[in-house]
């Protein structure tokens, strides 16, 4: 998968851009504020529909238009077919329409089937140390994209628990009321339980397999290495009708449901001891590393999908060299990779690191222009 070109109209501060993308790596360079991570949040609006830096998408469209507009041509080279994604935002009424080759989309995860995009931003090499929620949207990202009924059962599941909630924020509900709901709350909570085990459990292989394959300092983590998923509930294996009606008081108080999917987490240990304790901060962004690139591995086994990943600001958290191995082994696994660079010569110094052996492509942005320098 890769996108061929892409179009944006009124996108932050990139009015109008009109770019050929059919490179498997295409480098943007410029200053702080020029236009790249507006550059790298359009191509991320054609997978996802939203933003990756505001939840608000009415920020993204520019100060003085109502209405943004995205567009991207993409290829499967494997079917050698293409297709076109269009999505629009408008500010008046706050409209966000979905077009796919034409039609109009009935759900944003129909974007993210067709178009599989993956983000590294310098957030990302939080992933130890930051809160559950993003770990959890890791793993869901990649039962998301590699078993096709997971769609189903999280929305089944996630209505449930919204239902749930409302009677819980109510205050007047008897234990009978509840018992209705939760048979199937339980249900739908085991089998996306079996989704994420099922995945996590090929995840820990292959993550495991690449430390200890890479370098001695890798393979010393790889081996002292215990990475675990809480399944968000009491006993680490299913949740059971006893223990969602032992926390009905608990619940009721709260306003909320206490026990579920959306409590799991996961736990990073060497050695037995947190991960952040023990991992200096070069060591943790390597085995952040490690986990997104065992992601794509999964993709491309179970799938043959080619994801586009974006990097925001590549220097920010990676030094040269891991720099080098990032983007070596993400092209190695097939996905066509934006990055953003803030300094000129890194960006020459990529392009001619990898031009030779995959199709690259450099580009300087200033004020919402893009020029392309080398292609």
């Amino acid at each position: 998968m890769g996108l061929s070109r892409i179009a944006f109209t009124n996108l932050r501060n990139i009015s109008s851009l009109k770019l050929d993308t059919s490179a498997r790596l295409l480098l943007f360079h410029g200053n702080n504020g020029s236009g790249k991570s507006s550059l790298l949040e359009g191509v991320y609006l054609l997978g996802r529909g939203a933003s990756f830096r505001t939840k608000e998408l009415d920020y993204a469209v520019s100060h003085l238009s109502d209405e943004m507009v995205c567009f991207g041509e993409a290829v499967n080279e494997d079917a050698g077919k293409s297709f076109r994604i269009g999505v629009s935002r408008q500010k008046t009424g706050k409209l966000t329409r979905v077009r796919i080759n034409g039609e109009s989309a009935r759900t944003l995860s129909e974007l993210a089937a067709a178009l599989p995009i993956l983000i590294v931003t310098p957030d990302t090499f939080g992933f130890i140390n930051g809160g559950p929620g993003e770990r959890r949207r890791f793993v869901d990202w990649g039962v998301f994209h590699v078993e096709h009924q997971f769609k189903v059962v999280w929305q089944n599941w996630r209505k449930l628990l919204l239902q749930r909630n409302k009677l819980l924020k109510s205050g007047n509900i008897s234990r009978s009321e509840l018992s209705a709901w939760d048979n199937q709350y339980v249900a739908y909570s085991d089998e996306i339980s079996r989704y994420r085990d099922a995945y996590f459990a090929e995840l820990k292989e292959i993550l495991i397999e690449s430390l200890k394959e890479s370098s001695e300092q890798t393979r010393d983590i790889g081996d002292k290495l215990t990475i675990t998923l809480s399944n968000g509930w009491y006993q680490n294996d299913v949740i059971h009708m006893e223990q969602l009606a032992s926390s009905v008081e608990s619940d009721v108080k709260k306003g909320f449901t206490t026990l579920g999917p959306h409590r799991a987490d996961i736990k990073v240990k060497v050695g037995g001891v947190h991960a952040k304790e023990v991992l200096s901060r070069g060591q943790q962004k390597t085995l952040i590393t490690h986990l997104y690139l065992s992601q794509l591995e999964i993709l491309r086994r179970r799938t043959n999908q080619r994801p586009i990943v974006l990097i925001d600001d590549v220097g920010a958290e990676l030094d040269t060299g891991n720099q080098v191995t990032l983007l070596t082994r993400m092209l190695e696994k097939g996905a066509q990779v934006f990055v953003t660079v803030l300094d000129k010569q890194q960006s020459e110094y990529l392009f001619g690191h990898f031009n030779q052996e995959y199709d690259t492509q450099m580009f300087h942005v200033e004020q919402g222009a893009v020029t392309k320098v080398h292609n």
